[in-house]
């Protein structure tokens, strides 16, 4: 209750002053209102700076932990191709003794015959292929399609084209198969994955 008068008087006071036009108590509590406002809208926008500086680095940083983890993926990925390409060095033997191999396991080997095909190159890669031709059950076919594509170095099905030999459902089907591989040509290879850490 005595806060209660206390205020009453002092809003009184303040109004008589202000009906009599005496503003010189109310300048300087103005003054340093005023000031107190700007210092703090002074250190707000310093802090704000500091605070989006700081939010800059940290994205900065965010940034470069995302690449260096795109680049450890990439450079995994990279050389994770690289261990399934056939050497370099055996280009022109390498994928006819894989399919002779291949068709020794499948026991296939006198059912087909295989010739090397053209080779192109493809950036620092170079595409070489093989032709499979030959006479086979649907079994057989089912097989050495499953054999090639699951090789554990690199070689793929680019084609499969079959014909139907006679009447018979249960017969041999003429079958081409286009296979081809990737060679690393390591003359043109700039900096490799080994370079960086």
């Amino acid at each position: 209750m005595k806060f209660l008068n206390s205020l009453k008087e002092y809003l009184s006071d303040i109004q008589i002053l202000i009906q009599d036009r005496n503003f010189k108590p109310f300048i300087r509590p103005i003054v340093a209102i005023v000031l107190v406002f700007f210092l703090i809208n002074l250190l707000n926008n310093n802090a704000r700076d500091k605070v989006a500086i700081i939010q800059k680095r940290i994205e900065a940083q965010q940034a470069e932990v995302d690449n260096e983890r795109e680049y450890r993926t990439a450079k995994a990925k990279y050389q994770n191709l690289l261990s399934k390409l056939p050497p370099a060095s055996q280009k022109n033997e390498w994928m006819l003794l894989q399919l002779g191999s291949i068709a020794n396991r499948l026991k296939i080997q006198d059912d087909i015959k295989y010739v090397k095909g053209p080779t192109s190159n493809f950036g620092i890669l170079e595409i070489s292929t093989a032709n499979i031709s030959g006479n086979l059950f649907y079994s057989q076919i089912g097989r050495l399609v499953e054999t090639i594509e699951n090789n554990p170095q690199f070689l793929r099905i680019n084609k499969i084209t079959m014909d139907k030999q006679g009447d018979s459902f249960l017969g041999k089907i003429a079958v081409k198969i286009e296979v081809y591989t990737a060679f690393l040509e390591e003359h043109k290879v700039v900096g490799k994955a080994s370079g960086r850490k």
